[in-house]
């Protein structure tokens, strides 16, 4: 049987007995609902509900897609500047695969890809996807530093990439590590053995913009504890 033949319906046609063609086409003629992991049928006595199970997707900037042992970032800019990945390869290239010369590396692929760092899983199995900001002289991020002689230097690996940490926050400011901003963009999760990637799950959507907010001891901490350890804010938010 050809399908839809003699379905079409002219002016004056009775309606249900078209429409019973047009449904004795379907159950008994040559269409069928191929098997496939994004559909799901359901026969009820009223009729047959498909439904797509295909996850929308959305190209945002610092997506992550990961696999057993390596990890991609798609494109995104904290204060317009793109940050740097630790290849497979042994180098750091940008996130578009531009390496510190302004050169793209074909070598790379279009995606740089980065090494799983399994030492940073927390013992709830999971790890972070940081993006790791040191602030500079001028208490933060604006695309180039000043050298100690005056002089303007590009911004480098050192200065902004991506990172696995243990916390959320990555390393406490305690521990003498605020020069560094960090800023989640990712979580994921391994199983029992830490060998495989069970989820990956998207924390950061957009592009960002940054800026450190510096803070000075108070008096009354200063008499309390005259080295007063103080700490400043790093402030991430979309742009």
């Amino acid at each position: 049987m050809k399908p839809f033949l003699n379905n079409r319906i002219r002016k004056g046609d009775n309606f249900l007995a078209a429409w019973k063609r047009v449904n004795d086409q379907f159950t008994h003629g040559s269409p069928r609902l191929l098997a496939h992991p994004i559909l799901k049928k359901r026969v009820t006595p009223h009729g047959t509900i498909v439904k797509n199970f295909s996850p929308d997707t959305w190209d945002h900037p610092f997506r992550i897609k990961v696999s057993t042992e390596f990890l991609s970032v798609s494109t995104g800019t904290v204060n317009g500047i793109i940050p740097y990945i630790n290849t497979v390869n042994g180098g750091y290239l940008r996130l578009n695969g531009v390496n510190a010369n302004g050169d793209f590396d074909y070598d790379s692929g279009v995606v740089p890809i980065m090494q799983m760092d399994t030492s940073k899983i927390n013992d709830d199995r999971t790890t972070y996807v940081m993006i790791k900001i040191k602030r500079n002289q001028e208490s933060g991020l604006f695309g180039t530093k000043v050298d100690a002689e005056g002089n303007v230097t590009a911004t480098t690996h050192e200065d902004i990439q991506i990172s696995f940490e243990k916390e959320f926050e990555g390393p406490t400011a305690a521990s003498g590590a605020n020069e560094f901003g960090y800023h989640p963009i990712g979580l994921i999760r391994f199983d029992t053995a830490t060998t495989d990637v069970v989820t990956a799950f998207q924390i950061c959507h957009f592009n960002l913009r940054y800026a450190y907010q510096d803070r000075r001891a108070s008096l009354a901490e200063i008499a309390e504890n005259p080295d007063d350890f103080t700490v400043g804010r790093h402030v991430f938010y979309p742009s």
